[in-house]
């Protein structure tokens, strides 16, 4: 009996502190959250990948618009930024300062608030990090919990969510503001008061420089 009830207990641990996230790189997995810090290095190197992702396509953005003469891969490439980033085709210099490379702590910030750290229903269920809602029936999509009308987007992995987060900063009109900081290098603070179209609290930033405080996310910046 007293086997059972130890038993029992370990279960009811091992239920309350564990929460699974389900793919994460594009591959079902099956990774345990513990705790932050399994949350972080879940995360770091899926930002790490998308933020290498955005750099190597710039920078060829960048070479291609030196150019005169293109071949067809390359006008076919460009054609590709200009439709996904929804820049008139030609204009390199917009299609430049619309990809942006947020910055880490913001990203992990943002997750870490809108995720609950991995645990929240909306991203065990639908790999949705920054809890982005579905306005389109054709989305794939999961009903909100809190009302019949709302639904989230679901994603197929993790990166998936953070490729799409990425690119709603980078093309999204009330992002303008948020975007023109990150251009002129201006300070985290500024960026996150930039961010305030993401969330109609008003705790939103604070809480979000808090959370950037407290686990000393500012490092991964540099």
């Amino acid at each position: 009996m007293k086997k059972i009830m130890i038993l029992i207990l370990f279960l009811l641990c091992f239920q309350k502190n564990f929460s699974f996230i389900y793919s994460y790189g594009g591959e079902e997995a099956s990774t345990l959250i513990l705790n932050k810090k399994e949350f972080i290095k879940i995360m770091l190197p899926i930002i790490e990948d998308v933020k290498q992702e955005i750099l190597s396509e710039k920078e060829r953005v960048r070479e291609i618009s030196k150019k005169t003469n293109l071949t067809l891969g390359e006008i076919e490439f460009v054609n590709r930024r200009f439709e996904k980033y929804r820049v008139p085709k030609g204009n390199y210099k917009k299609l430049l300062n619309r990809m942006i490379i947020p910055p880490t702590s913001i990203v992990l910030a943002q997750a870490s608030l809108e995720s609950g750290w991995g645990k929240s229903r909306v991203t065990k269920e639908a790999s949705n990090l920054f809890g982005v809602k579905s306005f389109n029936s054709n989305d794939s999509r999961i009903k909100a919990l809190e009302s019949d009308k709302v639904y989230y987007k679901k994603y197929n992995s993790l990166r998936e969510s953070v490729d799409d987060y990425v690119i709603n900063l980078s093309r999204h009109k009330s992002y303008e503001g948020f975007r023109e900081v990150l251009i002129q290098n201006e300070s985290i603070e500024l960026a996150i008061e930039a961010l305030k179209e993401y969330c109609e609290h008003e705790e939103y930033g604070e809480q979000l420089l808090a959370i950037i405080s407290k686990n000393d996310f500012l490092k991964y910046d540099f």
